[in-house]
């Protein structure tokens, strides 16, 4: 007896009722988290990596290039190599890249910032659409080098 001077007896309609919300908390809360909280790691990777494309892109474009139109196709060849010999962006699309020179000219000394955007597709993931996929992008700045000699062609 209770303070109240009544004993409840449970009925057989309340059995199973907390392992039903336990299964449902784990369908629709728990999995789905826990799916997307594992894409964080894969997430960190495929940006440090297109950070680290725009920073390769620069260094060429700084020491390869002998005019902006040069640095232009300099900046898409490195672009499709680096993300080719990437496993963690081998799917992705390169939307564009670019180098852009500070003073409009490759003089040395100067700086030469590189642009890269790329679509990154989603994970597997319930519930988001297969051809779902998101824009990285990144730039980097690096110095042409004083030593180099550059021969502009007009």
């Amino acid at each position: 007896m209770t303070a109240s001077g009544f004993i409840r007896k449970r009925q057989h309609s309340e059995r199973g009722y907390v392992a039903l919300e336990f299964a449902l908390a784990m369908g629709l809360l728990v999995l789905p988290t826990a799916l997307i909280l594992l894409q964080i790691p894969s997430y960190l990777e495929q940006r440090d990596r297109v950070t680290a494309i725009a920073a390769t892109i620069a260094q060429e474009c700084a020491n390869k290039a002998s005019s902006q139109q040069d640095g232009q196709a300099i900046a898409r060849n490195t672009a499709r190599q680096e993300m080719l010999a990437s496993s963690s962006l081998s799917r992705s699309t390169l939307i564009s890249t670019s180098c852009n020179y500070e003073t409009g000219h490759l003089t040395p000394g100067s700086h030469v910032r590189s642009n890269i955007a790329i679509s990154v597709p989603a994970p597997v993931i319930l519930g988001v659409p297969h051809n779902f996929a998101w824009t990285m992008s990144g730039h980097h700045d690096a110095i042409i080098p004083k030593y180099r000699s550059v021969n502009e062609a007009p």
